[in-house]
């Protein structure tokens, strides 16, 4: 027997008891029968104790009860019945497999259970994105918040303090693992820690003292590790906002749907942890691996030009250390493969003050109406001011999501036919009406963002600039790999004796430089 009702209990012992049957053993299951998904081990516990076992019986209340899947797993049945000799009744559908006709009537009660189960999650899936819509929050309680009687949430007196942490100390600039480490090192107790202490407490309110003792002897770490502190950090509902499937919920004017009135971040706060977190992972792309995967960024570069400059075969050029008195030197990187290439090693200080002559050029070089100033204001913004980028990005995301929405309705009109019924064409109308609204307000928001003031006249001054550069010291070396990237994309290399800067904002531009030095 599955699924754990007290009644449905006492009448399948009841009908064991009426068949004679002094033995019983009660198989429970409270998991969904209808889950592809759902590892259901009181299900295949009770399969396998049958073909072990081989008892007289197997009594279901219901045939919904043993499963949800439909006329597939009559089959199944059908099977185990024909293997071990098995009884098989359901109580309430009337069914036994000692009558001859018991495998159709199966098929019909499994039809109608598999019809029921996907009737009830249609119901299912239309109430929570109705209660999503209204802000009520039914998932469990996120950390930092308690959940109010109207399932609306309100900051937890203690927990809301330790995200309020977790968010400065991020945006800061500390690591995610640092601040897991002092969250540890300070005795504050882990979301999951905290979220087996509930379980427990549950169970023993229950009376269920069994199974909390067995719980509480698998008693997990009360660690903080870099995931707990990137779901909190990256969770919409931190910042207030109602989330499905770890993305905001918008309502029909386009604005997020707030599940609280004291969110613990500002939404403002949350695109600047967004924009730090893009800006700290890379792109995988690995021969024989899945190429797009995100992963962190990898040890701080030790050289200024490393990640900008090219060789002309394709490959990196990377710079690598000699032993005194020799200078260190850029090499390129297709040359350890064996790749045929014509570049000789460059010695560092040449390469890296040829491109830094080539940058103070291109700077004093500049007009204040040049295009390629306003290219360079743009990635100053999306680097010292991610908030506003983030902001921008975010609304031209919602109203590509909007822009799709329309072309899919018109595809289910004219395409699909998904319309022609009495009530298609005022259906269309309303849906049409709705979506249409909802980008003219997201376009109305995005044309409306504020262009933020950018100063970078120091960066244009050369004096200044050609100071940034002259300190060559480790400590700078951050500092003045930035000022490159505002300025150039990248840098190829070639082997008769130039290069080829690619400023931000223009195409390719070529520039001799003197002969590199010999290998």
């Amino acid at each position: 027997m599955s699924d754990g009702l007290d009644r449905q209990d006492r009448d399948c012992r009841e009908r064991a008891k009426q068949l004679g049957a002094t033995d019983v053993v009660v198989f429970r299951e409270t998991v969904s029968g209808y889950k592809r998904t759902a590892k259901r081990k009181a299900f295949d516990a009770m399969t396998s104790y049958v073909r072990e076992h081989r008892p007289e019986f197997l009594i279901a209340w219901k045939f919904d009860r043993y499963s949800r899947k439909g006329i597939r797993d009559v089959a199944a049945v059908s099977e185990l019945v024909e293997e071990t000799g098995v009884r098989f009744i359901c109580l309430k559908d009337n069914l036994d497999s000692a009558n001859a006709e018991w495998e159709l009537l199966a098929a019909f009660a499994a039809h109608q259970a598999r019809g029921e189960s996907r009737n009830t999650a249609l119901r299912m899936t239309s109430r929570k994105a109705k209660e999503r819509r209204e802000g009520k929050w039914t998932a469990q309680t996120p950390y930092g918040y308690v959940k109010t009687r109207d399932m609306r949430l309100i900051q937890h007196a203690e927990r809301a303090k330790v995200v309020r942490r977790i968010a400065d100390a991020y945006l800061d600039g500390a690591s995610m693992s640092a601040i897991a480490r002092a969250l540890t090192a300070d005795g504050i107790d882990a979301p999951g820690y905290l979220v087996y202490l509930e379980r427990v407490a549950r169970l023993r309110e229950r009376g269920k003292r069994e199974e909390a003792e067995a719980r509480a002897k698998k008693r997990p770490a009360n660690v903080w590790t870099t995931t707990s502190v990137k779901n909190i950090l990256v969770n919409p509902v931190t910042a207030g906002m109602m989330a499905y499937k770890d993305q905001p919920v918008y309502d029909e004017h386009g604005e997020p749907v707030m599940v609280t009135d004291s969110p613990i971040i500002s939404v403002a706060e949350r695109r600047r942890i967004l924009a730090r977190r893009t800006s700290q992972t890379s792109v995988v792309r690995k021969p024989g691996k899945r190429t797009g995967g995100k992963a962190s960024p990898g040890r701080p570069p030790a050289y200024l030009l490393t990640g900008f400059v090219v060789c002309e075969c394709g490959h990196a050029i990377c710079g690598s250390r000699s032993r005194p008195p020799k200078l260190p030197r850029y090499r390129c990187a297709g040359r350890s493969d064996a790749t045929p290439c014509k570049l000789k090693s460059i010695a560092v200080p040449d390469l890296e003050r040829a491109v830094i002559d080539a940058v103070l050029g291109h700077l004093a070089a500049l007009e204040p109406e040049d295009p390629r100033l306003a290219a360079i204001a743009r990635k100053w913004i999306a680097r010292h001011a991610p908030e506003h980028d983030a902001q921008r990005r975010e609304f031209a995301e919602r109203a590509d999501t909007l822009r799709a929405r329309l072309e899919d309705l018109e595809s289910a009109k004219w395409e699909r036919g998904e319309f022609d019924d009495a009530e298609g064409p005022a259906r269309y109308a309303r849906f049409r009406t709705r979506i249409a609204e909802q980008l003219a307000a997201v376009e109305s928001a995005l044309a409306q963002l504020p262009e933020p003031t950018v100063d970078i006249s120091a960066l244009l001054d050369p004096a200044e600039t050609a100071e940034t550069f002259a300190n060559t010291s480790p400590a700078t070396l951050a500092e003045r790999r930035e000022v490159l990237a505002l300025v150039l994309e990248r840098v190829t290399v070639r082997s008769g004796g130039r290069i080829e800067p690619v400023w931000v904002g223009s195409n390719a531009e070529h520039l001799p430089i003197a002969e590199p030095l010999a290998a």
